[in-house]
């Protein structure tokens, strides 16, 4: 039988890559995966996760207004949607996720060329 150098090789760091990767290292298996971009997959970097955020800064207005009902009092407030833009965005050139475990993934990096 032929030798591989892992167990299990994930092509696509997307969450579901991402999920199966860390469930077949943490029962000991050696794992590999490639991503050609950044790990998240569509739905974290470019979907539903980033939709999701500008949804709740949208809510944070009618949240202060509230907050004087339940005995805040909430100085002048205001918005800057440039600064919203700039933070919501991962930075593109270098990603890493992190896992205390130490027979999970201890780190995987995925760095733009």
């Amino acid at each position: 039988m032929a030798g591989y150098d892992y167990d299990l090789f994930v092509i696509g760091g997307g969450s579901g890559g991402v999920r199966a990767a860390r469930v077949a290292a943490a029962l000991g298996k050696r794992v590999g995966i490639a991503e050609e971009y950044r790990f998240g997959g569509t739905c974290v970097i470019r979907g539903c996760v980033p939709k999701k955020l500008f949804v709740y800064a949208s809510q944070y207005h009618e949240h202060f207004e509230d907050a004087a009902g339940f005995g805040w009092t909430v100085g002048e407030t205001s918005f800057d949607w440039k600064k919203l833009v700039e933070n919501s965005i991962l930075p593109p050139s270098c990603t890493s996720l992190r896992h205390s475990a130490p027979s999970e993934l201890t780190q995987v990096r995925a760095c733009r060329p």
